[in-house]
């Protein structure tokens, strides 16, 4: 091979090579800008439904709380088996908003609830950056964040419980399905009775 061609070869190598490397360091460089654009915020509102609820339960909340100057930017729904499928484009916003939908939501379990909520909060902080969350809760949905709260107080890789809105919280539980309003009443010792198991927890 005369001595021409092994230079054209050792050119080309180069400019493979430099070309491979310009190419690994832009998709490096904008999977970190990807990253850093899917932040949403250090701290984001989540709204969460009762049972048998769903979207159209914190719709209306989370409207006002739009005129007030929030943005909804996410939408969380959790599978039955806990998969977490996420709708909207996370950007980062002064005060963001999470709608959380259960799909399960006639489960009477609100451990498994928690652990819904614990997936989602999980993958907040991993995904989008939140390091505080603030709950608004309705109904069995204030069962999840209690449970939630237990459960994972010590956990260092989930956002940290900034502010907390109870909305119609039974938190000694129901008695069957025609409960009715102040069944419940209080004992000597302050506690509530009858007393429900998971309260006493």
């Amino acid at each position: 091979m005369k001595r021409n061609n092994w230079i054209w070869l050792g050119l080309l190598g180069m400019v493979l090579v430099v070309s491979a490397g310009w190419y690994w360091f832009h998709n490096q460089s904008a999977n970190t800008s990807d990253q850093e654009q899917a932040s949403i915020g250090k701290t984001a509102t989540l709204y969460l439904h009762g049972y048998s609820g769903g979207a159209g339960s914190t719709n209306t909340l989370i409207r006002h709380a739009k005129q007030a100057g929030a943005t909804k930017v996410l939408t969380a729904t959790v599978s039955k088996n806990g998969k977490v499928s996420w709708l909207g484009t996370p950007h980062h916003v002064r005060k963001p908003i999470v709608q959380v939908v259960f799909e399960d939501n006639r489960n009477p379990d609100a451990v498994k609830w928690a652990d819904w909520l614990a997936t989602v909060n999980r993958q907040l902080y991993q995904r989008y950056g939140v390091r505080n969350v603030n709950f608004v809760a309705h109904s069995m949905g204030n069962m999840a964040v209690m449970f939630y709260a237990i459960r994972n107080q010590d956990q260092q890789k989930l956002p940290k419980i900034n502010a907390y809105v109870a909305i119609a919280g039974h938190f000694d539980g129901i008695i069957g399905l025609g409960d009715q309003p102040h069944q419940i009443k209080l004992a000597a010792n302050g506690y509530p009775s009858p007393l429900d198991e998971n309260y006493a927890e």
